[in-house]
């Protein structure tokens, strides 16, 4: 996912003290007092790119108080601090990852205010992105919605484009196969979806498919989208976003071994996918090729019955389009959107 750099940093912070939502904060926020949670040195090269910082988001300082056109509550003092050497870096980015709704300002070395809240229409997350980045001292302020609110998450600073809200892999910044260790059995609790959540005998929205080597490509009109949140590690794993019905979209019948096998689904709206086979095991995704259509692929595919579950990254849409189902290496799905150049965020909110 990472195209420029595999090599990151994760700067994990203990949450100790108040960040600002009680009486005794100050009415103002002050861009020059020391950073909450931490203080982050990017040197010359950008090498530990995308870095992230653990921080807790909110206060009780009206964001507005900075800038008028900035919304959210901040506390007192910046939640981190980034130094930036001289740089050739072309784009500087900067967003929250979180479950809830959080707000986030920056200022620069030169006194520029920038805020953001939302970054699209149902994506909470916030995002700031600095073209040509000048060298200096950034006072970053992550914020939330609410008065009062603590939102716990990660802030995630990177020169990559490719990089943002709905392309960030937590789970895929470390590569490695499950295992023992991985277990529940060894008291490491790791999200396994919950198959009972969902209705195994329910009839397809959109009917079923019988598939056999030749079948060439296959498209069916259908939707996605639930209340059933399909966040999870799957079989590979992988993490799953999303929000599933309780019954399939389509359910395939691969009649003999497919030697290639692709799925998308091309959508109005950000989605994703879940494929779950007769035998309990699942696969997912939820952005392909830095866009938000979701896309699978499999190689040897074995004889069975697959419950396909197109999603919805908002829990409070319904995501229409076309599920693909291909042989043809070169069918792929189409851009939607592109990963936004200001990032998006889930869950519901303002």
């Amino acid at each position: 996912m990472f195209r420029k750099s595999k090599r990151w940093l994760i700067v994990f912070t203990i949450f100790i003290g108040v960040i600002g939502v009680s009486a005794q904060d100050s009415q103002t926020a002050d861009p020059l007092a020391d950073a909450v949670f931490g203080v982050i040195n990017v040197p010359d090269g950008f090498v530990l790119d995308p870095t992230l910082l653990t921080l807790i988001a909110g206060g009780g300082i009206p964001a507005n108080s900075l800038q008028e056109d900035c919304v959210g509550h901040l506390s007192s003092a910046p939640s981190a601090v980034l130094n930036l050497d001289e740089t050739d870096v072309e784009m500087l980015r900067l967003f929250f990852f979180s479950d809830d709704d959080a707000t986030l300002t920056v200022v620069t070395p030169s006194g520029e205010i920038l805020c953001n809240d939302d970054a699209g229409p149902g994506l909470l997350d916030p995002s700031v992105d600095i073209a040509t980045p000048e060298a200096g001292r950034y006072a970053v302020f992550v914020g939330s919605y609410s008065s009062g609110q603590l939102v716990p998450g990660f802030l995630v600073i990177t020169s990559q484009d490719t990089v943002g809200t709905s392309t960030l892999n937590l789970g895929g910044l470390v590569a490695r196969a499950l295992s023992a260790a991985n277990s529940n059995e060894q008291g490491i609790p790791l999200p396994v979806f919950d198959v009972s959540k969902i209705d195994l005998t329910a009839e397809p929205i959109s009917g079923t498919l019988d598939v056999a080597a030749g079948f060439d490509t296959l498209s069916v009109e259908t939707s996605g989208g639930g209340s059933i949140s399909a966040v999870s590690l799957d079989s590979v794993g992988s993490i799953c976003n999303g929000n599933i019905s309780a019954a399939p979209s389509v359910v395939v019948t691969v009649t003999e071994p497919l030697p290639f096998v692709r799925v998308f689904f091309n959508g109005m709206a950000d989605s994703t996918l879940m494929i779950l086979r007769d035998d309990g095991a699942y696969v997912c995704s939820d952005d392909s090729n830095g866009q938000l259509n979701p896309s699978l692929e499999f190689t040897g595919a074995a004889p069975g019955t697959y419950a396909i579950y197109v999603g919805s990254f908002d829990v409070l849409q319904i995501v229409s389009g076309t599920l693909v189902i291909t042989e043809d290496s070169s069918v792929q799905a189409e851009i939607l959107g592109s990963a936004p150049l200001i990032a998006p965020a889930l869950h519901g909110g303002e």
